[in-house]
């Protein structure tokens, strides 16, 4: 059942004439339609209020648009009732009440698109602006990663839309857990990842929550019943390209058009743009949202326009939906008005409107955390995060509170006035200072940082979080961040700049925060997520600004400086990043999963799995009901009550020959999962690709009291169950010294515990190498890497188990590209 499908009794009865004729066309082209015309009367409306030159009012007339139908379809997912449909007659309302509200005013409704040219744009300008956007939307859109897994955030969001889309709601309790719970007791896992229980509640009653906010997976719902799952893994290109226009139109009211067309070529040619933009992931929403509302404030600010900033801080308020921790912007913005208390009490009042309209979005945003997400901020309150940004949130508003009070009694006037006079009397000794402080920083965070309290047992996160700001620099040029202090010079000290201060207080209190603490796994390209956000795009256009800003003797020597920075970056685009430039990552999932819908049988079925990538797809994406077990011998020893319930019972399963005492296996599918993607290098930026597959196994269980007892297992070869290899590199090392990793799984039956014997027949096999692997994602090692005993045919080695816990075993086999070595029988034997 399609979004287009579902029509809620309530809302049919009132116009099932009207709902009949639009669901007969198409739905669409009728979505955008209304869109374009929602875009076209806000244009309008934007132009009367003042807003003349073209590029400025279109670009925030479609943002808002776009905003609009993402805000829309989150008010219907919260009242349960999500329709495509639905959105497009709320967009229409709109239309009418904006045209309704320009005729009582006597506003022309005719007015061109083109109208009104920035006189500061030079041809040379548009050309290379709208170059940039074009190969921008090349790289956003046309290579997107198939990131369906449900064991990390991209798979999630992608499975939230999904849920969106054919349900109407956020909803994700399963009534049949119910039933299952008492007869698998502890074999099976209530919920998937980021859609967990309610653990307050007791097992047999609890409820499933999911983990993140909808706001997101309410755009990619639309996306979803636009263009279908190839729509959703593009939506983010969107807000990749409406954030490029405002990098441009902030950036050129600071440095004009020139600078501004630098920070767009270094903001969208940017590895950590380019990756998150092209996977299913919250923070190109809330990067678009800031830079949105950053624009916003900066135009409104020096008019002192209080509606205006109120609804600049709205915007950015929004956030509060998307993602819990975008309450980190409240202490920026606090920041802000005590500076600006300080400095310029006149446009104190017009931050304070900023943060006014900020704080009662995020409000909402909380209250609706409270009501509908508890078990997500009761797992953040108790974990630290939220506590702490709860209370550094309170003190930010208190001290804004207090200084505020005292700024308005006769004493705090006086008192207040004098660092301002102190500033304007030391001006050039403070900005000395300032550039002491933040090359300072610089070098603290280069040289020291990364030496202190190193130790060998130091943890992966906790050594990445040391290092953050060297890869920091994977993703921003270090001249870029070296001209960045001149940046702040400028900003800081120029009065003409002070609507910039929205910029510079929010994105460097981001920068400070995500560098000290990134709060994330440390692999790249994941890690760049976080920094994305803000970070990444700031100090690219404060170094830009302070490109532009710094004194040099002749315009031709400026020239040469910005040659090198702009050949520089193409070089490192050319040579590192070409791995991902034109690639789809992860290609084959879709269709695999496509196949699979309509492949597994559906009716009366009900599936399990240990794997956490593939059962919430499975379960939510292709609506085949699949549940996490914890244990397949646990799963297994319960599995005869289970089948007398009259379901067909599949099990998904690594190992390509399964048995198990009193069951028989009939396999009825095999799922192939393949596709290239960036090593997960820690510390280290990403210089392979590889090539990952995993093949995986659907049994049909059934009852069978015959099993003969067998010693000694010999595993096929010939399909391995997960594969490796590198698919293309930028150097010549390999991952773990060698070019390709094959996987071969094997179940164990109960009674694991003892010593196993492996031997493995082939040839060329002392020029490779094996290891034995147990838990998730070969978590733990049973089997260190070793060429084994034996001879260039046959090789083996010995391992224990020491825990009858342990199900399954991964057998990997390593080897070279060159070596010629080859796998022809693996045996595995239960020697003690």
């Amino acid at each position: 059942m399609t979004g287009s499908d579902r029509s809620p009794n309530f809302l049919s009865n009132l116009a099932p004439n009207s709902i009949q004729i639009v669901e007969g066309t198409d739905l669409a082209l009728f979505f955008f339609l209304s869109a374009l015309a929602l875009a076209y009367l806000i244009s309008v409306f934007l132009f009367h209020k003042g807003y003349l030159l073209s590029l400025e009012r279109n670009s925030i007339s479609i943002a808002l648009t776009v905003l609009a139908c993402g805000t829309v379809s989150f008010l219907l997912v919260l009242l349960g009732i999500y329709k495509l449909l639905y959105v497009v007659y709320i967009i229409l309302i709109f239309c009418y009440a904006i045209a309704g509200y320009l005729l009582v005013s006597k506003k022309n409704l005719r007015l061109s698109p083109l109208v009104g040219k920035d006189p500061k744009l030079k041809p040379f300008h548009k050309i290379a602006f709208w170059i940039l956007i074009l190969s921008s939307s090349i790289l956003y859109f046309f290579f997107p990663t198939e990131y369906i897994k449900g064991d990390r955030d991209q798979g999630v969001y992608l499975i939230f839309g999904s849920q969106i889309q054919k349900t109407g709601s956020f909803e994700f309790s399963d009534p049949r857990y119910k039933e299952l719970s008492p007869i698998l007791e502890k074999a099976i896992v209530l919920g998937y990842p980021a859609i967990e229980a309610d653990k307050s509640l007791p097992e047999i009653d609890a409820s499933l929550s999911p983990r993140f906010y909808p706001l997101y997976p309410s755009f990619l719902a639309i996306a979803l019943d636009l263009f279908g799952i190839e729509g959703a893994f593009r939506i983010n290109g969107v807000f990749g390209i409406l954030f490029l226009f405002f990098v441009f139109l902030h950036t050129k009211k600071i440095v004009g058009p020139r600078g501004a067309i630098l920070a767009v070529f270094f903001g969208s040619l940017n590895t950590a743009q380019i990756w998150n933009l092209r996977t299913t992931l919250s923070e190109p929403l809330g990067q678009f949202l800031l830079i949105f509302a950053i624009y916003l404030a900066q135009s409104s600010f020096e008019k002192r326009a209080f509606s205006r900033m109120i609804f600049a801080g709205a915007i950015l308020g929004v956030s509060g939906f998307n993602r819990i921790d975008s309450l980190i912007y409240l202490p920026a913005i606090c920041f802000l008005v005590c500076y600006l208390l300080f400095v310029s009490r006149r446009y104190a009042i017009t931050a304070i409107s900023f943060l006014f309209g900020f704080s009662l979005l995020s409000g909402l945003g909380i209250l609706y955390g409270y009501f509908y997400s508890r078990p997500y901020l009761i797992d953040l309150w108790e974990r630290g995060p939220l506590s702490k940004l709860v209370f550094l949130c309170i003190l930010s508003l208190v001290g804004t509170g207090i200084l505020y009070a005292f700024s308005r009694s006769s004493v705090g006037t006086k008192i207040l006035d004098l660092p301002r006079r102190f500033a304007l009397s030391q001006r050039n000794p403070l900005r000395i200072l300032l550039a002491a402080f933040l090359f300072g920083l610089i070098g603290f965070a280069y040289f020291v940082r990364p030496k202190l309290g190193i130790t060998e047992n130091i943890s992966q996160a906790l050594l990445f979080q040391k290092n953050s700001f060297l890869c920091f620099l994977f993703y921003v040029p270090t001249i870029l961040v070296l001209f960045a202090v001149k940046g702040f010079d400028t900003l800081l000290f120029r009065r003409r700049y002070l609507s910039s201060l929205f910029f510079v207080f929010i994105g460097f209190f981001l920068l400070i925060v995500y560098l000290y603490e990134p709060s994330i796994h440390p692999d790249h390209f994941w890690a760049s997520r976080r920094w994305m956000l803000f970070p990444v795009p700031f100090a690219i256009i404060m170094g830009i600004v302070g490109l532009n800003t710094f004194p040099m003797p002749t315009q031709f020597w400026k020239n040469a400086l910005l040659v090198a920075v702009i050949s520089s970056n193409i070089y490192n685009l050319y040579f590192h990043d070409s791995l991902i430039f034109s690639e789809r990552m992860l290609s084959g999932y879709a269709k695999e999963y496509g196949r699979l819908g309509s492949s597994l049988p559906k009716e009366n079925a009900l599936y399990f799995t240990k794997r956490q990538d593939i059962a919430s797809p499975l379960r939510y994406l292709e609506e085949r009901e699949t549940y996490l077990i914890s244990n397949t011998n646990l799963f297994l020893s319960k599995a005869t009550k289970l089948l007398e319930t009259g379901r067909d019972i599949y099990l998904i399963e690594e190992d390509p020959n399964l048995q198990s005492p009193g069951f028989s296996f009939q396999k009825v599918e095999e799922i192939n999962l393949s596709g290239n993607f960036p090593i997960e290098s820690i510390n280290r930026y990403p210089d392979m690709l590889l090539e990952r597959s995993s093949r995986l196994q659907v049994y049909r269980i059934e009852k069978n009291t015959s099993f003969p007892k067998i010693q000694k297992d010999e595993i096929p070869v010939s399909k391995p169950s997960y594969s490796i290899r590198i698919s293309k590199s930028t150097t010549k090392s390999r991952f773990s010294g060698w070019d390709e990793v094959i996987g071969y799984d094997k179940h164990i039956s109960e009674n694991a515990k003892g010593e196993y014997r492996l031997e493995l027949s082939g040839e060329f096999l002392s020029q490779s190498a094996f290891s034995v692997v147990a838990g998730d994602k070969g978590a733990r090692v049973l089997l260190q890497e070793t060429a084994g005993k034996g001879d260039d045919q046959n090789r083996y080695a010995e391992f224990v188990l020491d825990e009858d816990q342990i199900d399954q075993i991964q057998i990997r086999f390593h080897r070279k590209k060159q070596s010629g070595s080859k796998l022809k029988f693996v045996t595995l034997s239960k020697i003690r």
